[in-house]
């Protein structure tokens, strides 16, 4: 490895660790260079390579943040990250409410309704309910 290369990886790095939004799009403001195919194709193996989910998951959001940030700009590419965390944070969010509203539901109440709806259908197929 050439001594340029080693030097955007520990700058890449040095991105991928910054501790907090802010900061990271100030640093990639700084560090333009780092918006590159072989930035995201090299987020990606680092991704693969980790025995970690969580840590995984940064690398392949990272790769997918400069693939934003090429398209739109950094400014923007941030913007569009953070707006699609967000619902999917509210998606997710919305998903465990209902759930748990589902659970509050269950037991035998709609149990009892089905087999009550099932024996009306029963009488209306048979004529019984007359």
């Amino acid at each position: 490895m050439t001594d340029a290369y080693e030097n955007d990886l520990e700058t890449l790095i040095s991105w991928v660790n910054q501790p907090d939004w802010p900061t990271s799009e100030t640093f990639l403001t700084d560090h333009p260079e780092l918006i590159t195919e072989r930035s995201v194709r090299y987020l990606h193996r680092l991704a693969d390579a980790q025995p970690r989910a969580a840590t995984a998951l940064k690398a392949d959001d990272h790769a997918w943040l400069l693939q934003l940030c090429s398209r739109h700009g950094i400014a923007a590419g941030y913007a569009e990250y953070h707006r699609v965390v967000d619902r999917a944070q509210q998606l997710r969010s919305d998903a465990e409410a209902a759930e748990r509203q589902l659970v509050l539901n269950s037991g035998t109440a709609p149990l009892e309704r089905a087999l009550a709806a099932a024996r009306e259908s029963d009488k209306l197929l048979t004529g019984t309910s007359r």
